[in-house]
């Protein structure tokens, strides 16, 4: 699979907003009205802010967020 360009970060912030704005607006119901780009977008800005991801199946880390990335 080829390498994917990284996304801009104010296109990041752009489309977590919005997919937030959904959710926040509708609730579940907005969750499923997220599109892939805006679900990818707030998966990037929690990555980005710290937060450890959880292999499938694995437990759930004892601190979910990395501390020297939570700081910044």
């Amino acid at each position: 699979m080829p390498p994917v360009d990284p996304m801009p970060s104010q296109t990041v912030l752009a489309l977590a907003s919005s997919a937030l704005g959904k959710v926040d607006l509708w609730g579940r119901r907005g969750v499923t009205m997220l599109s892939i780009d805006e679900t990818e977008a707030m998966a990037v800005l929690l990555a980005a802010m710290g937060l450890i991801a959880t292999e499938p199946g694995k437990p759930a880390p004892a601190h979910f967020f990395n501390p020297h990335l939570s700081e910044v």
